[in-house]
C-alpha cells in the first residue's frame, strides 16, 4: 500500500516482485514518469511475470514485465492517465476511490476486467477508455444525480443500444450492463 502522501513513483521500484498480488497506488500516469502501470514494474524479464507492451500518448511506450500473479490495483486518488493500464490483461479488479479523470485508452485490452465502478468523483472518461475489455459485463457510475450521458458509441461512430437495468439501485448507482466491448462516452 503507497499512501496518498507519495507524490512520485520510480522506475522499476516493483520489479521482481513476482509474488505481489494486490496494490495500492495514489495515481497511476499523473506522477510516474512512464505514465503507465508497467512503468513500476520495470522492463527485465523474471520468472513469474507477464510480457505487457503498454502504449502512451498513441505510441509504443516500452515492453515491461508485470508480475502475473497481480490481479487487483486499487487506486486511490489522483487521476488516471491516457493509456495507464493498457494492455494489462491479467488485471480482474481494478477500484477507483477518487479520480477527476479516466484518460483516453485507461483500460484498453484489459481482457480480465469483468465489472467496473466509476466514482462521482470522475469528471471525464476519454474515448476508448474501455475499449477491447471483452469481458467486461457490468458498470457502475456512483452517485449518477447531476450526469448526463449523451451516448455510446463504437470508434467507427456507429451507436448500439445499451441495456439499463434498474437504473439506480438502493445505493443510488446507474447500472449499465453488456456494454458493447469497444465503446467510448461521448
Amino acid at each position: 500500500v503507497i499512501p496518498n502522501s507519495v507524490t512520485d513513483i520510480g522506475n522499476a521500484i516493483f520489479a521482481g516482485c513476482i509474488s505481489l498480488e494486490k496494490i495500492t497506488l495514489p495515481f497511476v500516469g499523473q506522477d510516474f514518469r512512464g505514465g503507465c502501470l508497467g512503468y513500476i514494474f520495470g522492463t527485465t524479464n523474471y520468472v513469474g511475470t507477464t510480457e505487457t507492451i503498454q502504449y502512451y500518448s498513441g505510441s509504443k511506450h516500452s515492453t515491461y514485465y508485470i508480475p502475473t500473479s497481480l490481479k487487483s490495483v486499487n487506486v486511490t486518488d489522483g487521476i488516471i492517465a491516457y493509456g495507464a493500464f493498457y494492455n494489462c490483461s491479467n488485471l480482474q479488479t481494478i477500484t477507483i476511490a477518487s479520480t477527476a479523470k479516466i484518460g483516453e485508452k485507461a483500460f484498453y485490452n484489459c481482457t480480465g476486467i469483468t465489472s467496473i465502478t466509476i466514482p462521482f468523483s470522475v469528471q471525464t472518461i476519454g474515448a476508448y477508455a474501455f475499449s477491447g475489455c471483452t469481458n467486461l459485463s457490468t458498470i457502475y457510475f456512483e452517485n449518477i444525480n447531476g450526469w448526463w450521458l449523451s451516448g455510446w458509441s463504437s470508434g467507427g461512430g456507429r451507436y448500439y443500444k445499451t441495456i439499463v437495468s434498474n437504473p439506480y439501485d438502493n445505493a443510488n448507482k446507474m447500472v449499465i450492463e453488456s456494454p458493447h466491448y469497444d465503446w467510448k462516452l461521448n
